[in-house]
């Protein structure tokens, strides 16, 4: 089995359980049809282990991590107690407290019981290494302090999994609150059904522009063929006519639709 059942139908206990494989934590518009959830205050994602390269959603305010069913996050590393940790997100930041899961808790390789937590922290708990990265928006071009991370791409497992590279944040509207991921590799964005990021937008063609993520660069690109051209495509108030580049925080317009760029 390559794909939760639940995951495919909707159906778990709350908006921040685990699924199977890379859909931990997916997002609203990345889950099933109608599926609600409370906005993004960041992320944590795995830097070693079997979640490798999988990231998993923070909700704005106090969110317990572990590997028990009834945690807001759902681990499944073999080391993590049922109930491992609390991590509360507000603004630019959070806070992270040792609630008795076993091995304690590392913040940048100090144990700690209860401290503060920035932007790009290096976390380690229930036998896995996590960046935690905040849904905040800084200032366009910001570069978040990121620990040094695996030398190598990881190998695609059983799951086939596509490593998260960033997320796009709707930054006004109906979205606004809800995280887009972005997989390594090429990211079609657009109203169709079949693709990485589906907007649910009508005004918007099948694919209205890509994005291409490697590690440390992002790039966003308009499709060759008309009338793709016509929709309104825009980083940092410039036009993109061709393709440009893609930095942590720099604000995106697709359509009438206004983001903000997360770049891991």
């Amino acid at each position: 089995m390559d794909r939760c059942p639940l995951a495919a139908v909707g159906i778990w206990r709350s908006p921040t359980r685990a699924q199977h494989g890379l859909s931990h934590n997916l997002s609203l518009t990345q889950s099933a049809a109608g599926f609600s959830a409370a906005a993004t205050g960041g992320w944590i994602v795995a830097m070693d282990g079997a979640h490798l390269g999988e990231d998993f959603r923070l909700a704005e305010g106090s969110s317990v991590i572990g590997a028990a069913f009834e945690a807001d996050v759902v681990v499944t590393s073999p080391g993590m107690s049922t109930k491992h940790v609390r991590m509360t997100c507000f603004g630019t930041g959070a806070e992270i407290e040792d609630i008795g899961g076993k091995g304690g808790v590392l913040l940048n390789g100090e144990p700690v019981t209860n401290a503060p937590v920035v932007d790009g922290d290096d976390l380690r708990f229930g036998g896995v290494r996590f960046i935690f990265r905040s849904a905040a928006r800084f200032q366009p071009g910001y570069v978040p302090n990121l620990r040094p991370r695996p030398a190598t791409p990881p190998v695609q497992t059983v799951l086939k999994r596509r490593y998260v590279t960033g997320w796009l944040m709707p930054n006004t509207g109906p979205l606004a609150g809800r995280d887009y991921r972005l997989v390594r590799g090429r990211n079609h964005i657009g109203s169709a059904a079949d693709i990485e990021v589906n907007l649910i937008a009508a005004e918007l063609p099948n694919v209205a522009c890509v994005i291409d993520c490697e590690t440390g660069r992002a790039v966003i690109s308009r499709p060759a063929k008309k009338p793709h051209n016509s929709i309104r495509l825009a980083v940092n108030g410039s036009d993109v006519k061709t393709e440009a580049t893609l930095s942590d925080s720099d604000l995106l317009f697709i359509g009438d639709h206004e983001f903000y760029v997360k770049w891991f």
